[in-house]
């Protein structure tokens, strides 16, 4: 009797969890009501107080559930180098394209920036060390949050475009292109040479 009481439950939930989705997606998280996610999953209202007292809780939840995904990928991504953090981003690039309609509804809703701050939190920790860029970004105009909100928004950039666009290009050729983006060689793409600048001024 328990078993079955547990996969109602599982059921119940996973209801709950892609009627909120949908509705993410469709109209964004600050315009859903607990009314509007009942309606979607086909439950009442003290249905869905059962499995989550608010909306916040229940959003959270999804959160969390992706970040867990992730977190192998990610974990201690810092203290890696070479050829074992290049395998940990492939790794994460990979989960994140198979779990690309969740990621798209959260990193897309513009009503709600939660996901993208938490994202932006354990990216800067997992991927990037602070101590290091503030002792090289010493006697400069750089911070750490200028470079980490730069390198975040270049990285993502890739990320979105490789899971929705990109079929024919592997994890492998993503992680090249963005440490390709770094060099000269995608300025002179740009046609950007800061020489010729010097020379005018």
């Amino acid at each position: 009797m328990p078993a079955k009481t547990d996969l109602r439950i599982i059921k119940s939930q996973r209801a709950i969890k892609k009627a909120f989705l949908e509705l993410i997606n469709e109209k964004g998280y600050a315009n859903i009501t607990i009314t509007d996610i009942a309606k979607k999953a086909m439950i009442n209202r003290k249905t869905f107080y059962i499995h989550y007292e608010t909306k916040e809780i229940l959003y959270n939840n999804i959160v969390d559930e992706f970040f867990e995904i992730l977190s192998p990928a990610l974990d201690s991504l810092q203290y890696l180098r070479g050829i074992s953090q290049r395998k940990h981003i492939i790794t994460l690039l990979l989960q994140v394209k198979e779990h690309k309609d969740v990621f798209n509804i959260l990193y897309n809703d513009s009503t709600n920036t939660e996901f993208i701050n938490k994202l932006k939190i354990k990216f800067n920790y997992d991927l990037i060390s602070k101590a290091h860029i503030d002792e090289k970004t010493k006697n400069t105009h750089f911070t750490f949050e200028l470079l980490s909100e730069a390198y975040f928004s270049l990285f993502m950039t890739f990320v979105q475009w490789w899971v929705n666009t990109s079929d024919d290009v592997s994890a492998n050729e993503v992680v090249d292109m963005i440490i390709e983006f770094f060099s000269k060689k995608t300025l002179e793409i740009l046609g950007i040479n800061f020489n010729d600048y010097d020379k005018k001024n």
